[in-house]
């Protein structure tokens, strides 16, 4: 059953103008990377923003979001944001997005997620004025503590908010079903993929989403991304920036209804700017990691490329 009540929503939405409801199911058997292929497989925007437990540090929760709302794509000092078929040109993106989740405040409860919903996406490393964010109103969140997963639906005040509750009701069960119902196919060895090393990136790259699932295993750390927007993928391994800090090189995070706000930062990342041609850019802190990438992408034949 969702929580809070429905009783409770109705007296959030007195103070909130988007309140977030919760669903909880066992997930022991499941693992963030599963959820993900399960939801994101005809979606064309999708994201995973994972924390794994490591020596430097833990992180409890990993986030999985598909379908968002509204996307906005900033490049060579154009904002366009795209809603419900329409597209049209902003100022600022960085002002945009602000003033969209002003307008959308939501309440913070104990021992939930602390990312309920807002903007999620990446920038490229070597490209800063270049970005991609989706508004996700559903998001699944994997906790490593409890091994559970939550499922986060979002109503809105303004609308009649007992037909959401039961309809974000209906809504959960079937996100439900759609993450039990799955498997991941296991990846499987072949010494001889189509691979053609070139300079600035690899022509005939691998699956993407199988090379997150080897970048994951090879280089660990407490938080890692896999996005997916259009025809761009996103696979890294990352370090959470400390708090004040900023650099260029942000490629991840979020920014939620609720004031939460993550950005990550890579160490180890793979771009496939297009993955219909399957070209792929290497960006490694250390030089020798570019290799490692190299002999990962060899090792295996990978399956998924739908994802």
């Amino acid at each position: 059953m969702l929580f809070p009540s429905l009783k409770e929503v109705g007296r959030l939405s007195e103070m909130y103008s988007v309140i977030p409801v919760f669903w909880e199911i066992p997930a022991e058997h499941w693992s963030p990377l599963q959820i993900y292929a399960a939801l994101s497989r005809s979606s064309v925007h999708a994201f995973l923003l994972e924390g794994i437990s490591t020596p430097a540090g833990f992180c409890r929760w990993s986030y999985i979001g598909c379908d968002p709302q509204l996307l906005v794509r900033a490049k060579n000092g154009r904002t366009e944001v795209s809603a419900f078929g329409s597209t049209y040109e902003a100022a600022d993106t960085e002002q945009l997005v602000q003033e969209i989740l002003n307008g959308r405040r939501s309440p913070v409860f104990l021992d939930c997620p602390e990312f309920t919903g807002g903007f999620a996406g990446f920038c490229l490393a070597d490209e800063a004025t270049s970005c991609t964010f989706g508004l996700y109103d559903e998001i699944i969140a994997y906790d490593h503590l409890k091994s559970t997963a939550v499922i986060i639906l979002n109503l809105h005040t303004g609308t009649e908010i007992t037909a959401q509750y039961q309809a974000a009701e209906i809504r959960a069960a079937q996100l439900a079903a759609e993450i039990e119902g799955f498997r991941l196919s296991p990846q499987f060895r072949d010494d001889a993929p189509p691979i053609r090393v070139k300079e600035g990136g690899v022509e005939n790259a691998p699956d993407s989403f199988e090379l997150y699932r080897r970048i994951r295993s090879h280089f660990p750390s407490p938080h890692l991304c896999f996005c997916k927007e259009d025809d761009e993928r996103l696979a890294a391994s990352c370090a959470l920036a400390k708090q004040g800090e900023r650099r260029a090189d942000a490629i991840a995070g979020y920014r939620g209804y609720n004031g939460s706000d993550l950005r990550l930062f890579t160490e180890q990342a793979v771009h496939y700017a297009d993955v219909t041609t399957a070209f792929a850019s290497i960006r490694c802190e250390r030089q020798e990691d570019v290799q490692h990438i190299l002999e990962l992408m060899r090792s295996a034949k990978f399956e998924n490329t739908a994802i």
